[in-house]
């Protein structure tokens, strides 16, 4: 009875020492470190061209909702919408 509940005990602490050594290692760089790296150093909310024409100037050419029609409001990525 002693033996087996001293093997729990072992077992239970082998295996804090490997989830404890397993989780304080350094994580090697993925694949996309460096790309994600340079992307986020980039000057934010600049546009590809100077004479690039903002999505929101785009909404006065399509009609207003009326006639069984409705504007559906779409999101295409992560924090953008226009109308």
């Amino acid at each position: 009875m002693i033996l087996h509940r001293g093997r729990r005990v072992v077992a239970a602490l082998l295996l804090s020492v490997l989830l404890l050594t397993t989780a304080c290692t350094p994580k090697a760089p993925g694949r996309f470190d460096q790309a994600q790296k340079e992307s986020t150093q980039q000057k934010k909310g600049l546009a590809v061209a100077k004479n690039a024409t903002q999505g929101s100037q785009f909404n006065k050419l399509f009609p207003n909702s009326g006639d069984g029609y409705q504007r559906v409001y779409t999101q295409e990525k992560k924090g953008f919408a226009v109308a």
